[in-house]
């Protein structure tokens, strides 16, 4: 196997593990304890113009 692919994949690994392990916590945490405040961002990211 070619090396950069190897590292390529490393970091499509490291990216995913990351998102699981942190963000997706962390996002969930934030929808309990303040529901109200992530509905509003919510609708303000809906309204965004593309």
């Amino acid at each position: 196997m070619d090396f950069m692919k190897i590292i390529e994949s490393l970091d499509e690994a490291l990216y995913t593990v990351m998102g699981w392990l942190i963000f997706y916590p962390m996002t969930l945490w934030r929808a309990l304890v303040r529901p109200l405040r992530m509905m509003a961002y919510a609708d303000r990211e809906v309204s965004d113009r593309p």
